[in-house]
């Protein structure tokens, strides 16, 4: 069986880090040889990499306090298509092993990796912050500024990953995992959070692109990560094996 990527996206503050987390453990578990919550073990499985929040990273970097990202359209775009950028160099890195240090453990013959967020996150607060008035902008919004981003080649490339061999997985906000931790862009109320979610869906529609979603109501991890492999089950079974190397073109 083919392994197919695994992208958990969605809001801030809908656990999408603990849930990433819970799906590593599941994927190690199941890797030593012990059996899923369903009692059947998944035959050819090698152990994830797993990409963490490149935003974050980018934004303890990037000179922007989470203020300007709505007051500041010009420099919060530069900040989108940086963390954009830092996405597509962490899928590379990801799927063909460079810079991932031995003691990690990964098996890279054949490659996979389950992303804390995804390319769709920064074309997303572009459309809300940058192209759109959606947030009181004190300084006008940039026209074409969404379609600058789906025009870039890194963009391109990870799309046409999700579509080859990706899962996308949306959580929708639950306000039992709203907490504000310094670093992220806080919704201001909470028709603000669910602006993202809606903006989220309708965008992957738009591109025709499948995706899934975990409701509110799915609170439990034990639940979300049930739901979340039998989801990856189904499209890995569709992915087809590659032999010589094994493993998708992380083009």
């Amino acid at each position: 069986m083919s392994c197919c990527n695994i992208y958990i996206t969605g809001a801030g503050s809908t656990g999408k880090t603990t849930l990433v987390r819970a799906l590593e453990e599941y994927f190690a578990n199941n890797e030593a040889g012990i059996q899923s919550p369903t009692k059947a073990k998944i035959p050819g499985t090698t152990k994830p990499t797993i990409i963490t929040e490149v935003a974050r990273s980018v934004m303890l970097t990037f000179p922007i306090d989470t203020a300007s990202i709505r007051s500041n359209p010009s420099i919060s775009l530069k900040l989108q298509k940086l963390i954009l950028h830092a996405q597509q160099e962490a899928e590379l890195s990801a799927l063909t092993g460079t810079n991932i240090p031995a003691s990690a453990g990964i098996q890279v013959g054949h490659p996979w990796f389950i992303s804390d967020r995804s390319y769709i996150d920064p074309v997303i607060y572009t459309s809300l912050y940058i192209s759109q008035n959606h947030a009181g902008l004190t300084e006008p919004e940039i026209p074409g500024a969404t379609q600058e981003l789906l025009n870039d080649e890194a963009y391109v490339s990870m799309e046409r990953r999700l579509r080859e061999n990706g899962l996308l997985v949306i959580l929708k906000p639950n306000p039992a995992f709203l907490r504000d931790d310094g670093v992220r862009l806080m919704p201001t109320d909470a028709e603000e959070w669910n602006l993202f979610h809606r903006a989220a869906c309708e965008f992957m529609d738009q591109r025709g692109v499948e995706c899934v979603v975990v409701e509110r109501e799915v609170e439990s991890i034990e639940d979300r990560v049930e739901f979340v492999v039998a989801e990856w089950r189904k499209r890995s079974s569709l992915v087809p094996s590659k032999r010589g190397g094994g493993g998708i073109s992380p083009s």
